[in-house]
């Protein structure tokens, strides 16, 4: 079985660099990179053809933290993971397969990881969280 390729976006220094040793020499994960902005995330992103996106929400500021999943939209095929260090109002949940909390440990990280990707649940919800409902498409 392949290593799933993981792809950080996140502010810290010191998170990232405690991700990467995280899964430094992991069977299951790799990290394929990181960036520390949403500049240019979606074309970088795309250029590393990975499987997970680990983003802490909070780079989205709170206009367009509901809008993430359709930040993403052109990236296909990737699984959102949110890394977080507070709570988020439920939208802000949905939109992501799913979470990593800073207080999580390694095992904790691997079996949400390994679920989202067994699971296939990125798909599912973006074909979901796209289409109208029938009260959308009255209007």
């Amino acid at each position: 079985m392949r290593k799933g390729r993981l792809f950080i976006i996140e502010p810290s220094e010191i998170v990232v660099k405690g991700l990467c040793d995280l899964f430094d020499n992991n069977s299951t994960f790799e990290i394929i990179g990181h960036i520390h902005s949403l500049r240019n995330a979606v074309e970088i992103v795309n250029k590393y053809k990975i499987d997970i996106l680990l983003v802490n929400p909070d780079l989205f500021g709170f206009s367009n933290r509901y809008s993430i999943r359709g930040y993403f939209q052109e990236c296909k095929g990737i699984y959102l993971a949110a890394l977080t260090y507070h709570h988020f109002p439920q939208q802000i949940y949905n939109q992501f397969d799913t979470f990593i909390d800073i207080t999580d440990n390694r095992i904790a990280i691997e079996n949400k990881l390994t679920a989202v990707m067994a699971n296939k649940k990125g798909q599912q919800f973006y074909e979901e969280s796209t289409a109208l409902t029938p009260k959308e498409q009255e209007v």
